[in-house]
């Protein structure tokens, strides 16, 4: 059963194309909580949409474009589980639209 589902998961994210891998990091002296990283996230990617996308026809709708056509990101837990002696951390995938090149950067 978990290899069917794990089958069907990668030949969703086969389509599409993910443009940076980002790790992120919590130093255990000042650790970052699940929510408050999504909160984070949700304002970076409105940020990034907006800047990025004004330019287009629509852009204020962005929220409701298809997801190929948006900056999103999707992201994995790893760590900090009872009797791991990793620490908390965070992989993330960032989508970006064909149409766009976005310097990490900028």
């Amino acid at each position: 059963m978990l290899t069917v589902q794990k089958q069907q998961y990668q030949e969703w994210m086969g389509k599409f194309s993910f443009t940076h891998n980002i790790t992120i990091e919590p130093s255990a002296s000042h650790p970052l909580s699940f929510d408050e990283l999504c909160q984070r996230l949700r304002k970076v990617l409105f940020d990034v949409n907006h800047k990025h996308l004004k330019s287009q026809k629509g852009y204020r709708l962005f929220m409701k474009w298809k997801p190929e056509d948006k900056f999103w990101i999707m992201g994995f837990q790893e760590g900090a589980v009872k009797g791991d002696k990793h620490q908390l951390h965070y992989h993330l995938l960032l989508h970006s639209p064909k149409n766009h090149s976005v310097k990490i950067w900028n």
